[in-house]
């Protein structure tokens, strides 16, 4: 079950440089705009009414704007269906039945939090809330058509090492940012971040299934589609906590 370590309001602009943490960091924004940027994967820019959640041991860095407001809250122990920073767009108005503002809920949780008469079981009943409320932006969306077959081509040509998000969004009659924003607001991600965890995912699958063979780095980076075996190891780090060898190695021993 998802633990909240931490949850405060932030109205101060304050530029961190590159970091990262152990545990998931979810940042809701009241007010104001800004750019995270990430190693070896895209920027995530944000406004008011948005929800960016970074998962563990992913380097980060944040630089927002004037009137940049938001509300911050740290997990452990949570396993999402998305294991890269996601962004989830326009949230003030989503409905979730029996309350409609997420920004209520952590409201809610934040002053019980901060609370002198603090009460863990509502905590972890709130916390509950918060975690089943970003499942329910991940299940069951509808998804367009023209994002769907931008999906179709990443998942058939990922394995491709001169594979190009660019010859993609040529074959579609739309403006390339066009459809790299509804791609976002449909999957939380933008193409060439999906692009990436398609590749890792597949080889951390490869890795997992082939433990006995002696296949090298750059052998699995290319059935990957990486034309460079040290970038890929360093993404796959990134991503996964681990180097491919250590992951290799690790599933070997389960």
């Amino acid at each position: 079950m998802a633990t909240l370590n931490f949850i405060e309001k932030y109205s101060t602009i304050r530029n961190l440089g590159l970091h990262n943490h152990s545990y998931w960091e979810i940042i809701y924004v009241i007010s104001g705009s800004g750019t995270f940027k990430f190693s070896d994967l895209n920027d995530i820019s944000y406004k008011a009414g948005d929800m960016i959640c970074i998962p563990p041991e992913i380097y980060h860095s944040n630089a927002p704007r004037k009137g940049f407001q938001n509300i911050n809250l740290t997990l452990c122990n949570w396993q999402p269906k998305f294991q890269t920073p996601k962004l989830f767009s326009d949230l003030t108005n989503k409905d979730l039945n029996y309350i409609n503002d997420l920004s209520y809920i952590l409201d809610i949780t934040y002053r019980q939090f901060h609370s002198l008469n603090r009460n863990n079981e509502i905590l972890a009943s709130l916390t509950d809330l918060i975690v089943k409320y970003i499942d329910s932006l991940t299940a069951g969306k509808k998804i367009s058509t023209t994002s769907k077959l931008i999906e179709s081509n990443i998942i058939s040509g990922f394995s491709n090492t001169d594979f190009n998000l660019n010859a993609v969004y040529e074959k579609l009659p739309y403006a390339k940012r066009y459809l790299q924003k509804l791609f976002i607001k449909e999957y939380g991600i933008s193409p060439s971040q999906f692009l990436m965890q398609t590749r890792i995912d597949y080889a951390a699958n490869f890795l997992s299934q082939h433990v006995d063979n002696d296949f090298s780095i750059n052998e699995i980076a290319e059935k990957c589609g990486f034309s460079d075996q040290f970038y890929f190891s360093r993404v796959f780090k990134k991503m996964m906590g681990v180097s491919p060898t250590q992951y290799k190695s690790r599933s070997q021993t389960q």
